[in-house]
């Protein structure tokens, strides 16, 4: 089966992609570099899969402004907590007055 040399590629950036160039754009600002700089930098290493010029001059004035490019808040909705399953089953079999309904 031949690939159709025609055919577009559509390319994504995932959520992991925007952080890996936040880090290194982050220490690239604090080495001394500009937007363009960095803009460079990331061409060299990634190849066309960079944000653009534009959004990189945002990140600039974002961090030039005091705030941390690699910062992580916590999704929306119910926390997940992991590991109390086998305390919460001896709980509720020792009461049986206690319901998780």
């Amino acid at each position: 089966m031949e690939k159709d040399m025609d055919e577009q590629v559509v390319i994504s950036f995932i959520r992991f992609d925007f952080d890996r160039y936040h880090a290194v754009a982050e220490f690239l600002f604090n080495l001394g570099y500009n937007h363009v700089q960095v803009f460079v930098e990331l061409m060299g290493v990634y190849g066309n899969l960079v944000p653009e010029p534009d959004t990189i001059r945002r990140w600039q004035r974002k961090w030039e402004a005091g705030f941390p490019l690699m910062s992580r808040l916590d999704g929306t909705g119910r926390p997940k907590i992991s590991g109390f399953k086998e305390a919460i089953e001896k709980i509720l079999v020792s009461n049986p007055y206690i319901s998780l309904t």
